[in-house]
């Protein structure tokens, strides 16, 4: 009788067990946790250093291609296809940025007022975008929205949508006003009222119908035309844009 009692005094009881299983489950927990902000840490380092790249192989194409130099921060985003992709650094009531899109058309009107490329996530209140208009429409426009204006277009650019090639759109804001154009068209500009600025953390690449979103490159900076000529003239060569030249 002895014995047993030794035996059964050093067994687990079922509230040890239990016990020992929430702490193990909580560790668990802290240390994905853990290693999940590692991983997300990891790879924004690494888009940081490839952005940084790009920037310094744009720079080096400039030289070379323009017999120019162009004053350029790292861009925070430089996507190929669709998609949703995480900016380098979010946009934080920012008022200046320069995105550029590159998007096939194929004679297709048939979209009604599809985004292309946009800052996002978006809501009413807060929305940036190059997009197609109305379903038989052949124009794009450069669109944005805020708390105090909704549904503004920077510029309708119309004889785009009934063609079969490749363009060119680029929306940007100075601080102040928003400026944005197609191919090499004069554009248009605004100034949104009663708004302290847009907040992004990622970008989008769509593909409605007739259009397809080839590549997105996006700047945490306001370009003035000198540096957008160069940038797009770095774009056509990437891309081969029918109709930017």
């Amino acid at each position: 009788m002895k014995k047993y009692s030794r035996l059964h005094s050093a067994a687990f009881t079922i509230v040890e067990l239990l016990i020992v299983i929430v702490v193990i489950a909580i560790l668990a927990a802290i240390s994905i946790v853990a290693y999940n902000g590692i991983q997300e840490r990891a790879r924004t380092s690494a888009l940081k250093a490839e952005m940084t790249q790009l920037q310094r192989t744009i720079q080096t194409d400039v030289i070379q291609n323009d017999s120019d130099s162009v004053a350029i921060n790292a861009p925070l985003a430089y996507q190929r296809g669709t998609g949703t992709w995480n900016l380098a650094e979010p946009f934080q009531n920012t008022r200046t940025f320069t995105m550029y899109g590159v998007f096939d058309t194929s004679n297709d009107t048939s979209a009604n007022w599809n985004g292309i490329f946009a800052l996002t996530p978006n809501s009413t209140n807060n929305y940036i975008s190059l997009r197609a208009t109305g379903s038989s429409s052949n124009s794009v426009q450069g669109f944005w929205q805020t708390s105090a204006q909704t549904n503004q277009a920077v510029a309708s650019i119309g004889g785009i949508r009934n063609t079969t090639g490749r363009h060119v759109g680029w929306i940007a804001g100075d601080g102040t006003s928003l400026y944005g154009s197609f191919d090499n068209a004069a554009g248009g500009s605004v100034m949104p009222s009663s708004h302290n600025g847009w907040s992004f953390d990622s970008v989008s690449a769509y593909s409605p119908a007739g259009i397809t979103a080839v590549a997105v490159l996006v700047f945490p900076e306001f370009h003035d035309s000198q540096t957008r000529t160069l940038i797009l003239r770095w774009l056509d060569r990437e891309h081969t844009i029918t109709f930017y030249n």
